[in-house]
């Protein structure tokens, strides 16, 4: 069995994107932040634990 390590600052989530330059690369994501971010929208929505969650990471393409 695989066990996996969900401390804190550990890496949950890698997103890979080729941005406006065409080359891939990759931003890595802790279990800490996307934690702040479920927290976040807890609160901003006044989730309950009764509600039901359904929870999307939106990701934008930013220009400078």
């Amino acid at each position: 069995s695989t066990t996996i390590d969900r401390s804190e600052r550990s890496n949950a989530l890698i997103i890979y994107t080729s941005g406006t330059s065409g080359k891939p690369k990759g931003c890595v994501l802790t279990f800490d932040a996307v934690q702040a971010h479920v927290d976040s929208m807890v609160k901003a929505w006044r989730w309950t634990k009764d509600d039901g969650k359904f929870v999307v990471y939106v990701f934008n393409k930013i220009i400078f």
